[in-house]
């Protein structure tokens, strides 16, 4: 699964929103991150869990 977090919301713990609110473990298989550019990151990430 690849997760696209635009800019604006760099600073907003969003895979930890993620684990908690769907209760799963993410495996950060890959990840594209600049802090002082003006893009998107890029997460390749692994679902663990349950289908609930």
């Amino acid at each position: 699964m690849q997760v696209r977090i635009p800019k604006d919301l760099h600073e907003e713990p969003v895979i930890s929103r993620l684990v908690s609110h769907f209760q799963v473990t993410v495996i950060i298989a890959d990840a594209q991150v600049s802090a002082n550019v003006p893009q998107d990151s890029c997460f390749d990430l692994e679902l663990r869990g349950t289908v609930s």
